[in-house]
């Protein structure tokens, strides 16, 4: 789970709307042909974009988060 290091700092139902963003988010870069290079490098700036959209910006919605995600990768 890509928020483990947040556990402290979100709740249950954070953390849910995190990993759902996340899990949205991975399914559309990894089905991108343009994704190479490593893997867990790009797992690690998607789940830091959307806790910063979260945090910084105060997005809530799921979409929009995963949207924020994949902006620019």
């Amino acid at each position: 789970m890509p928020f483990t290091p947040y556990q402290s700092s979100f709740d249950l139902d954070t953390l849910q709307i995190l990993q759902n963003a996340f899990d949205q988010a991975w399914a559309e870069v990894a089905a991108s042909p343009g994704v190479s290079g490593d893997e867990q490098a790009a797992r690690n700036r998607i789940a830091n974009r959307i806790v910063t959209a979260w945090r910084d910006q105060g997005e809530r919605d799921p979409e929009q988060l995963k949207r924020h995600a994949v902006e620019g990768l």
